[in-house]
């Protein structure tokens, strides 16, 4: 494969060391304004469009056609784009996009009346921010592959570590709700010692330090738990510590002046 043809090789500008943005990229071989790209698309213009919202970039599926991306949402395999599209323009949405959704998708709106509600299912686009309303990966039709859709947004260091928690970057939905939840940080349990147990069952007996019922974390004055000490996702500490564990992590709470 020509890798160079689309990459540099050791550093540019642009995202995934492309050597010029996604749109001018394609466009250097496909010409997005022509009659007939525009006709394989339905009648709907490409030009400038994101061609990879839609298509792989180096291989596509087993019996894909344009290499497109793997699963597909239903009206888009039917064609029915007037039930999304005004006059074959893109830009120009029949209702809002979630609208949109909720005509097909009323149950989420049940989703929505939790207390506490994602941002991006806030937004009145945000439904599109996350999922392809044409094509994307598995049934929800993710934008990108597995976490990789929260990590679009969510690239503070915590999750940036170079000693990284399994679960938090196989399935966010492991500790997660992805749309909305009845706790804080969209946990799926309000106490956090008892979804860390689920998978570290005897955190108890071999952790020395106690935590839990009655231990009070003096930075928060909360109960302390294992977030205390360990990043959920990730650090460049051993054993996803907050900090080096021979001396910074425990003058956290503890006064050295006895």
């Amino acid at each position: 494969g020509e890798c160079s043809a689309c990459h540099q090789p050791h550093a540019g500008e642009n995202r995934a060391l492309l050597t010029a943005t996604k749109e001018d990229l394609c466009g250097s071989c496909h010409d997005l304004a022509a009659p007939e790209l525009t006709a394989a698309h339905s009648g709907f213009s490409v030009a400038g469009a994101n061609c990879q919202n839609c298509h792989e970039a180096h291989v596509g599926a087993k019996g894909s056609k344009g290499f497109l991306l793997p699963s597909a949402h239903a009206p888009f395999t039917a064609g029915d784009c007037n039930t999304c599209h005004q006059n074959n323009q893109a830009a120009q949405l029949t209702s809002t996009v979630k609208s949109l959704c909720l005509t097909c998708h009323d149950d989420f709106a049940r989703t929505l009346e939790k207390p506490v509600v994602h941002a991006p299912a806030k937004d009145e686009n945000g439904c599109t921010g996350g999922h392809g309303p044409h094509v994307g990966y598995g049934a929800s039709l993710q934008k990108q592959q597995g976490v990789a859709t929260c990590l679009e947004c969510h690239t503070s260091s915590d999750f940036t570590g170079t000693i990284k928690h399994p679960p938090a970057f196989e399935d966010c939905g492991t500790c997660h709700e992805v749309h909305a939840g009845e706790y804080k940080q969209l946990l799926t349990t309000p106490d956090i010692m008892e979804l860390c147990i689920t998978c570290h069952n005897k955190a108890n007996e071999t952790h020395y330090h106690k935590m839990g019922q009655g231990i009070i974390d003096q930075r928060t004055q909360a109960e302390l738990n294992c977030v205390g000490c360990h990043s959920p996702h990730s650090s460049d500490n051993e054993a996803i510590l907050l900090a080096d564990r021979d001396r910074k992590l425990c003058i956290q709470c503890h006064d050295l002046a006895h």
